[in-house]
């Protein structure tokens, strides 16, 4: 059996990680009105935060039985700031961060930058990996 290099171990954390982002995110968005305010807001002030939105707007075209449960997954991720932001749709992403506090919230909030810096670690640890190096004329090919 060949051994994984952890490069391929960071590889595969970071796309579950981006996974479970874009599925909350795309839950988020599909809110009636948190997921407009969200957004736009987001296209300006938090580039990873929109990109995770239009990433998740479109895995929801492709895979359109999760609607539901990236809603709900949403909902417990950033349920307790649905009110605030239905009542100040101009403080969205203030009231997403501040006030998000749970469980799954807690869990979720390392992946959205853990995501895009393990895939950064495994592209480096790719190119940077060990090489087995040939002789040029050594006669064993």
């Amino acid at each position: 059996m060949k051994k994984i290099r952890w490069y391929a171990w960071a590889a595969m954390l970071g796309v579950a990680m981006l996974l479970v982002e874009v599925y909350a995110h795309a839950g988020l968005r599909a809110q009636p009105v948190v997921g407009a305010a969200v957004a736009s807001q987001a296209r300006l002030q938090a580039p990873l935060r929109h990109t995770y939105l239009v990433a998740g707007a479109h895995a929801l075209q492709w895979t359109p039985f999760m609607r539901d449960p990236a809603m709900r997954l949403a909902e417990s991720v950033w349920g307790d700031a649905f009110v605030p932001i239905r009542e100040h749709p101009e403080l969205a992403l203030y009231e997403l961060g501040d006030a998000s506090h749970g469980v799954v919230h807690a869990l979720l909030a390392p992946m959205y930058w853990g995501a895009p810096l393990f895939l950064l670690l495994a592209a480096i640890g790719y190119a940077l990996r060990p090489r087995r190096v040939h002789v040029m004329g050594s006669g064993n090919h």
